[in-house]
């Protein structure tokens, strides 16, 4: 029952300001919360993205900061979000250090909405 995997998580959003503004700032915010950045990368297409690694026990940090940076989180990526914490805090305290590498794309909301639903569409996300 305890056997459960580090997670890997891909979410995607978007956000009213320039994405890479939301990456400036989720850069400090997940290291201030004991995270770590992996990369960060910013594409010719108004899109950027970034990884990290953090701490399972700190997820709901990181999980308020992505909020706090203005993202809006597609459905998909709220839910896995969700069930992280929800898992985490469900689960014995030794496995609370296990690190959860995350890798997040944020898209311009004005080009968001219609990127989101063609990679839902073409199931490139669930």
């Amino acid at each position: 029952m305890w056997n459960d995997p580090e997670p890997e998580l891909r979410l995607i959003a978007h956000s009213e300001d320039a994405p890479e503004k939301a990456v400036y700032y989720l850069t400090g915010a997940i290291m201030a919360c004991g995270g770590q950045m992996l990369s960060r990368r910013f594409h010719s297409d108004g899109s950027a993205a970034l990884e990290c690694e953090f701490p399972r026990a700190i997820c709901v940090e990181i999980y308020c900061a992505l909020l706090s940076a203005g993202l809006q989180l597609s459905r998909s990526s709220h839910m896995k979000m969700a069930e992280l914490c929800l898992r985490t805090y469900a689960l014995p305290e030794d496995f609370q250090h296990q690190v959860v590498a995350l890798e997040l794309e944020v898209w311009e909301s004005k080009a968001g909405g219609d990127v989101l639903a063609r990679l839902v569409e073409s199931r490139q996300i669930a």
